[in-house]
């Protein structure tokens, strides 16, 4: 079979996490896209624990994730020099101009079974949010690094439930295409999978 009989497949093996991008806005409607795809994910009891908060556009609180992007990345530096300043700055900057921050939390369950389901659910529908982007033409990265080490304050800053999981926090937009991603080699599944009968 061809690519093109296999389409989700060759999304699936195309999709490459980026964080490089032009400084494009992306329209409004192609994230509402993306957001029925991510919603479409497999949800045991169909508790729908997903949570969204989308950061399109230049105001508080893409002011205060710059501002905790640089807190983060000066705190985890071992000295204060130039490179661990160079650095942080850098952070701070990549998320004032990243086109749209995507932050995804999961709600809890009304038992521990539950609540892991919950989490799990929207891990789908994070990667659903991931594939519908590559279809569209954007990069996309996920990471639950740098602002996300602040759970509390991240969860203050955007308005979130202080019991809710945070799941991720993806930058989407435009791929650069002036810095292609290197090639990546993933291990085939037969180095983790054992035949049953």
């Amino acid at each position: 079979m061809t690519p093109s009989e296999r389409p989700v497949q060759s999304v699936i093996a195309a999709r490459r996490s980026l964080r490089r991008f032009r400084a494009q806005p992306i329209e409004r409607d192609i994230i509402q896209r993306l957001l029925v795809a991510a919603v479409q994910a497999p949800n045991h009891r169909r508790t729908q624990p997903w949570r969204f908060f989308v950061v399109d556009s230049h105001g508080p609180v893409r002011l205060g994730l710059r501002d905790l992007a640089r807190e983060v990345a000066v705190a985890r530096a071992n000295q204060i020099d130039e490179g661990a300043t160079a650095r942080a700055e850098s952070k701070a900057r990549e998320m004032a101009e990243t086109p749209v921050v995507l932050i995804v939390y999961s709600v809890p369950g009304r038992d521990t079974m539950e609540t892991q389901e919950n989490y799990a659910a929207v891990c789908c529908a994070v990667q659903n949010v991931l594939l519908a982007a590559a279809e569209e033409g954007l990069a996309a990265g996920w990471t639950t690094g740098g602002v996300c080490s602040e759970p509390a304050r991240l969860a203050e800053l955007v308005g979130a439930d202080p019991s809710w999981a945070l799941v991720a926090l993806l930058y989407i937009g435009m791929p650069d295409d002036t810095k292609p991603a290197a090639a990546l080699r993933r291990v085939g599944p037969e180095a983790f999978t054992a035949w049953l009968s």
